[in-house]
């Protein structure tokens, strides 16, 4: 965080309490509903088409259910999911700009008038302000939180990483996996490498920039990504197609935010609607036939 004006003593005093008490957390700058905001949704629609060069960018976990189902993999093949620590204040903004131009300059029919949403992606990345006690303060490093631009631009630019990093290991012969997918900060993945080639392989994405780190991974013949449970069950031991079903964590309560809180209607009710395609996903994994039919 930069600070526009001079810290007074009180603020000292919330310093020193944040250093003390660490569970505090980070500060975050959040961007949503800001003056910024029509133009971060005008730069995500087209950034947004860059999507579809790059194979590694999941948009949803029902896309992964649809993958799988078409694929059937070795008997020797192990799963895998990767998470990112804290991945939007992580990314380096002037990095992350500089892959969005050199997108812009490699596929340069993807985008109309590259050049003025470049810009304007500089302009909504490098004015993330918040008031605190009557003052302005200013993050000068990662992504805003909350902007509408933040999921995509963060998509795209790993998905840029992931493409130097298979590179990487085509040098260094780590094993890239069969099969890898995204969403955001969370990755799925099936490879024929051993736990500890797996490992070097984690090893080499984390040395791709200094503050991107993967600082958690499951490896395993079973695993729970965003909302699903993938398992190497009877089928895949006959045919080599995993077993899917719907995750639930065993913390979650079901304790959404009460409808008279203070947040927009719209967010009330995509509780409702995200819940209610939880179960319809449930359904649609144990009646595949029927959907299809």
């Amino acid at each position: 965080m930069s600070k526009l004006k001079n810290f007074t003593i009180p603020h000292f005093y919330i310093i020193w309490k944040i250093l003390k008490n660490p569970i505090v957390g980070r500060p975050i700058v959040a961007g949503y509903n800001w003056i910024l905001t029509p133009a971060s949704i005008f730069v995500g629609h087209y950034l947004k088409e860059f999507y579809c060069k790059f194979d590694s960018i999941l948009t949803d976990s029902l896309s992964l259910v649809k993958i799988l189902e078409e694929k059937r993999f070795d008997k020797n093949c192990f799963l895998f999911t990767i998470d990112f620590k804290s991945l939007y204040t992580n990314i380096p903004v002037e990095d992350a700009i500089n892959a969005i131009k050199i997108l812009v300059w490699k596929f340069q029919d993807v985008i109309p008038n590259a050049e003025f949403v470049v810009e304007l992606l500089e302009v909504i990345l490098k004015n993330s302000l918040m008031t605190f006690d009557g003052e302005y303060f200013q993050q000068i490093f990662g992504v805003i939180m909350g902007t509408n631009v933040a999921p995509i631009l963060a998509n795209i630019y790993m998905a840029t990483l992931e493409n130097l990093l298979k590179e990487k290991c085509q040098t260094n012969k780590i094993v890239w996996p069969l099969l890898f997918k995204r969403f955001i900060d969370d990755g799925f993945g099936i490879t024929t490498a051993s736990k500890t080639e797996f490992e070097k392989w984690v090893n080499e994405f984390n040395k791709l920039r200094e503050t991107i780190t993967i600082d958690k991974f499951k490896y395993g013949n079973e695993v729970d990504f965003m909302d699903l449970l993938i398992v190497k069950g009877d089928n895949f031991l006959n045919d080599g197609k995993l077993d899917i079903s719907v995750f639930q964590k065993e913390v979650n309560k079901y304790m959404y935010i009460p409808a008279t809180s203070g947040h927009q209607k719209h967010t009330i009710n995509n509780f409702i609607l995200g819940e209610s395609f939880q179960h319809t996903k449930e359904k649609f994994l144990e009646n595949k036939k029927e959907v299809f039919c």
